[in-house]
């Protein structure tokens, strides 16, 4: 990979896609926290950030608002220099606990609405005062992990999955879910009079947006990993499917899925001989990790002690048990 020069980035509206105003005196989001009797409180200023994993954000174990559990910070003069992308990515990976020495594990963005990632020797500009990058909650930055978190990494963590974040003024993505013969119902729907439409809070899903995040992003708060390879729709007029390399734009009013009247919609994929598209990973045994696309169910064959695949595309010697369908 070709070394990039590197580069100083400020604060800016045209910087984060976003119109950003300095936060007022005392405001606890202004990296200038102080006590009751109006002393600075120890630590500040702080970098703040929220941390993702590939389908969606996860609790900072550096949080301090209890009513917002996926706001991280850590303290401006705990970030060695050189101030750039590479030593705050570090940083921040050190405060979650999650190790990650060359900085390689993760991506970072300026906040979740950005298209381009920092580039690994951006310069950073985090000293001094007025609007810079990651000094306030409104401008925090995005940590984005290329792989999900270990067993053991998941095991340390704080346990609040919960990123409805009531009582805070929300953006939210509007979805409508689909079987391949109607409505499905929601379990994240608000209104009882349409049951099949759900939504998310935009800053949960993990930058850069495309379709195929948007997706699993759904599919974990839904609890149904199926909507994950599900066709998406942009509208419910959408003629067409998404293709999920494209990204997709959903910031502010006039993205996809801002408003309950014009949702993004998914439907279920379809299923039937012949149509190779069921996901199905290797769990187990010497082709651990290998994934693999039927059409059909496991089937437990008693003369061989192996597994076929309806439609005949196999048999081959991989026990039912060292198997997952990623889509159940």
């Amino acid at each position: 990979m070709a070394t990039q020069a590197p580069t100083s980035l400020l604060l800016s509206p045209m910087a984060t896609g976003t119109d950003i105003t300095d936060p007022p005196p005392g405001d606890p989001s202004d990296g200038k926290e102080t006590t009751k009797g109006g002393a600075p409180k120890p630590g500040g200023p702080y970098l703040y950030y929220r941390v993702y994993s590939p389908d969606g954000v996860i609790p900072a174990r550096s949080a301090f608002d209890t009513s917002d559990p996926f706001i991280g910070r850590i303290p401006v003069r705990s970030v060695p220099p050189p101030h750039n992308a590479s030593s705050l990515a570090r940083c921040f990976m050190n405060a979650e606990g999650l190790a990650d020495p060359a900085a390689t594990r993760t991506e970072l963005y300026c906040d979740p609405f950005q298209v381009r990632r920092l580039a690994k020797l951006d310069k950073i500009p985090i000293l001094g005062t007025g609007a810079i990058l990651g000094r306030s909650v409104v401008t925090a930055f995005a940590l984005v992990l290329d792989q999900e978190l270990t067993f053991e990494e998941k095991a340390a963590r704080p346990k609040n999955e919960d990123i409805s974040t009531d009582g805070q003024p929300q953006e939210y993505l509007y979805y409508q879910l689909f079987t391949r013969v109607g409505e499905d119902t929601s379990d994240a729907s608000f209104n009882e009079t349409e049951p099949s439409i759900g939504r998310i809070p935009k800053f949960s899903i993990p930058p850069p947006h495309n379709y195929a995040t948007l997706k699993r992003c759904i599919a974990k708060v839904e609890g149904k990993p199926i909507y994950a390879y599900a066709d998406l729709f942009v509208n419910i007029s959408a003629v067409h499917a998404a293709a999920d390399p494209d990204l997709v734009f959903i910031g502010g009013k006039h993205g996809y899925g801002s408003t309950t009247d014009n949702p993004i919609v998914l439907v279920q994929p379809e299923r039937r001989q012949g149509l190779y598209n069921r996901p199905v990973q290797v769990v187990a045994g010497e082709r651990k990790g290998t994934l693999y696309h039927t059409d059909g169910t496991v089937l437990e064959s008693e003369a061989y002690e192996c597994v076929l695949f309806s439609g005949g595309c196999f048999p081959f010697d991989i026990p039912a048990k060292d198997l997952k369908f990623l889509d159940e």
